[in-house]
C-alpha cells in the first residue's frame, strides 16, 4: 500500500475539520450544487465513493475509471417549477477513461419590470455547465480523475462566465480480508477564480467531500447491497453528512434510500430497472417548508459488444 493510499482519508478529515478559509463568503453559480443522476439522488447524495456510472463526471471524476462505455440522460423536475437536464457520455481510450457532460438549469419565465413597477415582458434565466473529464487507474484499485468545465449564468442582459475544475480520487480496497468491498472516495469541486456578475465578483461554490462505500454480496438471495456515507464542507459553510443505501436483485431490479442531514431535505427514495442495454432509474426527493419535491428520471444506454 502506498503513502498516497494511506493519506487519502486523513487528508479529507483535515480539510473538513479545518476552519473556513474566509468568514464572509459571497458565492454564486449555486446550480452547481444541485446533484445529478437518479441513483445518486435516491441515495441521498452519498455517492463520492460509489461513483461508477456516467454521473461520476459530476460526483467524482476518478470514478470514471470503473465505468463501461455509456450515455446517461437525466431529467430533473426540480422545485418551484425549475427544470434541470443533464447528459454525460463516457468511454475508454487505452488506459484512460474520458467523459463529456452537459448540465443546464432552467428556472422558468419571470416577469421583467422597470423602476416604476411597469411590466416590460418576461425573461428566462438559465445556468449552464459544459465539462470534459478524464480518469486514470494509477495502480490496482486506486484511480485519480479531474474535470474542466466552462460555466455560464444568464439573467436577462447580465451574464457571468468562468472556468472551474474538479479533482477526485477513489481507492477500492483489496478484495480479500476484513476490508473487502470497502471503497474510499474524495473530491474537491468547483475550484476556480471569482466570476463577475452584475459588476460584483462572486466565488464559485467550492466544496470538499469525502466518503466511504461498502459493497456486500448476498449470493444466497441473488442480491447485492451498497451502503455509503459522505461528509462535505462547502467554502464558508458547515460540515454536512449524507447517508445512502442501494439494493440490487440480480442485474434487473434495484431499490434505494437516502438521507441528507440538512434542514430542508427529507428522506429520498428511488428504484431502477435494467433490460438489455438500457437502465432506467427514478428518484423522489421531498423538501420541507412547502418547497415541494424533486423527481429525477434517468435513462442510461450501455454500449456492449
Amino acid at each position: 500500500m502506498s503513502i498516497l493510499q494511506f493519506a487519502l482519508f486523513p487528508l479529507v478529515s483535515l480539510l473538513l475539520a479545518s476552519p473556513p478559509a474566509c468568514a464572509q463568503v459571497t458565492t454564486g453559480l449555486d446550480f452547481l450544487n444541485i446533484g445529478v443522476g437518479a441513483r445518486a439522488s435516491g441515495m441521498g447524495g452519498a455517492f463520492v465513493a460509489v461513483a461508477d456510472d456516467a454521473s461520476a463526471a459530476y460526483w467524482n471524476p476518478a470514478g470514471l475509471s470503473r465505468v463501461t462505455p455509456q450515455v446517461l440522460f437525466v431529467h430533473n423536475a426540480y422545485i418551484v417549477d425549475m427544470r434541470q437536464e443533464y447528459i454525460s457520455a463516457a468511454t475508454r481510450i487505452g488506459k484512460w477513461s474520458i467523459a463529456g457532460s452537459f448540465n443546464i438549469l432552467d428556472v422558468g419565465s419571470l416577469e421583467k419590470r422597470d423602476d416604476t413597477g411597469a411590466l416590460l415582458g418576461e425573461f428566462r434565466p438559465f445556468d449552464l455547465a459544459l465539462g470534459f473529464s478524464a480518469a486514470y487507474e494509477v495502480r490496482d484499485g486506486l484511480s485519480l480523475g479531474g474535470t474542466a468545465k466552462g460555466v455560464m449564468s444568464d439573467i436577462d442582459v447580465e451574464t457571468a462566465t468562468g472556468v472551474l475544475f474538479d479533482v477526485g480520487a477513489i481507492w477500492e480496497m483489496p478484495s480479500y480480508g476484513p476490508v473487502s468491498g470497502l471503497s474510499v472516495g474524495m473530491a474537491v469541486r468547483n475550484i476556480g477564480q471569482s466570476v463577475a456578475f452584475i459588476e460584483e465578483p462572486v466565488d464559485p461554490p467550492m466544496g470538499v467531500r469525502g466518503g466511504l462505500a461498502y459493497r456486500l454480496g448476498l449470493p444466497a438471495a441473488n442480491s447485492n447491497v451498497v451502503v455509503s456515507y459522505d461528509v462535505e464542507r462547502m467554502q464558508g459553510g458547515e460540515v454536512e453528512s449524507f447517508f445512502g443505501g442501494e439494493w440490487y436483485y440480480g442485474e434487473y431490479i434495484s431499490g434505494r434510500l437516502g438521507l441528507q442531514a440538512a434542514d430542508t431535505q427529507d428522506i429520498a427514495t428511488g428504484f431502477g430497472a435494467h433490460y438489455r442495454n438500457f437502465v432506467v432509474d427514478y428518484a423522489f426527493v421531498p423538501f420541507e417548508f412547502d418547497l415541494g419535491s424533486a423527481h429525477r428520471i434517468a435513462v442510461t444506454y450501455l454500449f456492449r459488444r
